[in-house]
């Protein structure tokens, strides 16, 4: 097997043990995921604004 598939295998035993050790996870995840998004999005904006202020 590839690195890169066993990598995967090993991130979705993970995650497939967590969820049922912890039924909230996923919302926990999705959440964090989407904090982190509007971080990226804010930067890219604020990036954009510098160059049209240049």
């Amino acid at each position: 097997m590839p690195p890169i598939a066993t990598f995967h295998s090993v991130a979705g035993f993970y995650w497939l043990r967590a969820l049922k050790d912890d039924k909230r996870l996923i919302f926990k995840a999705a959440s964090e995921a989407q904090k982190a998004a509007e971080w990226l999005m804010k930067g890219q904006q604020v990036e954009e604004e510098e160059r049209a202020a240049a």
